[in-house]
């Protein structure tokens, strides 16, 4: 693998995560024999929240599906903030254009991220206002709540 690659599959994975998101991957010299090191920081280096430290890993395939497996499990725990800030974003699009499209939304989130949470973030915005609100996702999907 590459550094070029290493770097690719780091942004998309970063990309992934959040859009604040840090992920830094560091060889070592190796203890236990496992030189790579990752940590993931989902709300940015300066949130100031724990990170996420998946296991220490021998090569770079290991290291990053150490990483997958490892967000995968604290992923439901990141997202809540993630939720709140966009379904705020929602209630703001909402209020200032008639309506809330992926589009506008992804200008605000990274795209994939609108795409996975925007559900829930439609749900929150509901209870924040007290009236539902919904992404218009183009005629593919409505998310309502």
């Amino acid at each position: 693998m590459t550094p070029q690659e290493i770097q690719a599959r780091i942004n998309a994975f970063t990309e992934k995560v959040g859009p604040l998101a840090y992920v830094s991957m560091v060889m070592s010299s190796g203890r236990a024999g496992k030189p790579l090191i990752t940590t993931i920081y989902p709300n940015g280096v300066v949130d100031g929240r724990v990170a996420v430290h998946p296991p220490l890993s021998t090569t770079f395939e290991e290291a990053f599906a150490n990483m997958e497996a490892e967000w995968a499990k604290h992923q439901a725990s990141f997202n809540v903030d993630t939720i709140r800030k966009m379904a705020l974003d929602i209630i703001d699009l909402t209020d200032a254009l008639g309506e809330c499209t992926i589009d506008s939304l992804a200008k605000r989130h990274p795209r994939s991220v609108v795409e996975r949470l925007a559900a829930d973030a439609c749900e929150v915005a509901g209870g924040i206002a007290g009236k539902p609100y919904a992404v218009d996702l183009h005629s593919e999907a409505r998310f309502a709540a």
